[in-house]
């Protein structure tokens, strides 16, 4: 017996060395770190309230709740910017420097322009910008400023400021600005603000909510141009930059009466042009899902999001993803992570996505009940078609809230996000695993190098092929004849005629069969001439 189970753990062994040559296996094990960083800015006290992260209604999220943000900077130190709750300290804005270690170097206390802060960004100067707004109603015609952008030297210095307001005409006659889950990123000397706005149509009666953006010249530090995205009802949005310009997504809802459908909407703003397409639209107008944010990819972006199936009332929200082109106009079916089905158990909440190298996207989320008792924070890692690989897992001692912003720091390869807690900053570190994965790049064309040819009996040819993108990961191709009596072709693509006729011979991606190209394939009746071939190729 112990002969018997020593020889089948050998070949067991021998199996797994085998196929772990052709087999990329999730890490079942992921390295979650936490930094408690007690707030001592030898000032009065900075308590941050998160309502212990409790909830009263599952679709309530801590909008209330103050943003931590943080950003990763190249020489992998980070810095957070934080904005108290407490009477005693609201009008200052506090920014913090950390090193790779996570220890504090620096603090920076900045009072507030306005009374509301939006959002902030830093340059690879070391430069800060503030973004901020009055929360004051202002009509269309009126001249007064209820914004403004400043900029901030690397001390806290106040260095330009640019107050503004919305030039944007409308029949909604009076605005204002609703910042607290504004955006902001800079692409060399472009800085664009995306927030939200409520609009009115007089000073009494609230109308409806829409999402704006706002693009400067940090050169002449000022707004170059105004854009409206309008996403009615506009809840949250997210914002990423690229070489060519800045790609907005946001997502908002409608009830019957709306115009505009309840969608998540993808918007670029390159050049001063804007385009923008509904990418993701929810069937119940009286129901909100949640944003989880976006990620580029090497062929256009991935979406995160919660959706309820709103056909069934005990149905539960779930986490979805969304793969989109970089020309938005192929967009895929909604991909299901989770399968919660019963909202009185189950619900996934506060969703987020972040690249984190190697091909992977990592998605978090949190597990709550449907009366808002947290059951657990979890993880998934996806490729860039959002295919599932390995296991969902769960995370121990680890929250998050609506406005968490992840980051992803390419010197550590690792995830980092910040959030407060009883007068401390949390800032956790989760490395997911070292595995990678071959980022899978679709076919969108495949290309004959002939589109007819013209062969004698007895004769032979070849076909050869092309991909777009030329880098695509489907590399295989499937060929086929209509008919084998009159011409057949190998798997190399060599064509054998057998008799006088015409037939189509067709080329398909693997595993994309609805990707094809065709050559007509002309069999003549043997002729004794020395030029037996004629090829005609496409103009």
């Amino acid at each position: 017996m112990k002969e018997k189970l020593i020889t089948a753990i050998i070949m067991l062994m021998f199996f797994a060395a085998t196929f772990s040559n052709y087999i990329t296996v999730f890490a079942s094990v992921y390295d979650l770190k936490t930094y408690e960083d007690t707030v001592d800015y030898t000032l009065p006290n900075v308590v941050y309230d998160n309502k212990n992260f409790k909830r009263t209604d599952f679709l309530v999220n801590s909008i209330k709740d103050k943003t931590i943000d943080m950003l990763a900077n190249d020489d992998g130190t980070f810095t957070i910017c934080i904005e108290p709750e407490n009477n005693k300290d609201e009008n200052y804005i506090y920014i913090r420097e950390y090193d790779k270690n996570m220890t504090c170097t620096k603090t920076l206390r900045i009072q507030k322009y306005l009374s509301a802060y939006g959002s902030f960004a830093k340059d690879d100067k070391g430069n800060y910008y503030m973004f901020y707004g009055s929360g004051k109603k202002v009509e269309t015609n009126n001249l007064a400023k209820n914004m403004v952008l400043v900029k901030y030297n690397s001390e806290g210095i106040k260095l330009r400021e640019c107050y503004f307001n919305e030039p944007y005409n409308s029949t909604w006659g009076v605005k204002k600005p609703k910042i607290y889950k504004s955006k902001m990123n800079i692409i060399k000397d472009k800085l664009l603000i995306c927030f939200g706005r409520d609009m009115y149509k007089d000073e009494s009666k609230k109308s409806n909510q829409s999402s704006y953006a706002v693009l400067f010249d940090l050169v002449t530090f000022t707004n170059i141009s105004n854009s409206s995205i309008f996403s009615i009802k506009s809840l949250n949005r997210d914002l990423i930059s690229e070489e060519e310009g800045f790609i907005a997504l946001d997502v908002g809802y409608s009830n019957t009466e709306d115009k505009y459908p309840n969608a998540f909407k993808l918007s670029k703003f390159f050049s001063n042009n804007v385009t923008s397409s509904d990418v993701f639209s929810l069937k119940d107008n009286n129901y909100i899902s949640e944003l989880g944010g976006f990620s580029k990819t090497k062929t256009g972006y991935i979406i995160c999001g919660t959706y309820k199936n709103s056909e069934n009332e005990k149905s539960s929200s779930n986490i979805f993803l969304q793969i989109v082109s970089s020309d938005m106009d192929i967009k895929s079916d909604p991909v299901f992570i989770t399968d919660y089905s019963d909202k009185s158990m189950e619900n996934a909440l506060n969703p987020k996505i972040i690249y984190a190298g190697s091909g992977k996207y990592i998605l978090l989320w949190e597990n709550l009940d449907g009366l808002g008792n947290y059951k657990g924070t979890y993880m998934a890692m996806v490729n860039n078609l959002g295919v599932l690989q390995g296991s969902i897992k769960k995370l121990d001692e680890c929250r998050l809230n609506s406005m968490d912003n992840l980051i992803y720091s390419s010197n550590s390869n690792k995830i980092y996000w910040a959030t407060n807690s009883n007068n401390k900053i949390v800032i956790y570190e989760l490395d997911p695993g070292e595995d990678a994965f071959i980022e899978e790049i679709p076919c969108t064309k495949l290309i004959l190098d002939k589109s007819s040819i013209e062969l004698t009996e007895g004769h032979a040819a070849e076909l050869f092929y092309s991909f777009e993108p030329e880098d695509t990961t489907d590399r295989d191709i499937i060929w086929e004849s209509e008919d084998k009596n009159i011409a057949s072709i190998d798997e190399n693509g060599k064509i054998t005629v057998n008799k006088e006729g015409a037939v189509n011979i067709i080329a398909k991606v693997k595993g994309r069969e609805d990707i094809s190209a065709t050559c007509l394939v002309k069999v003549l009746a043997h002729k004794d001439e020395t030029n037996n071939t004629k090829v005609e190729t496409d103009t």
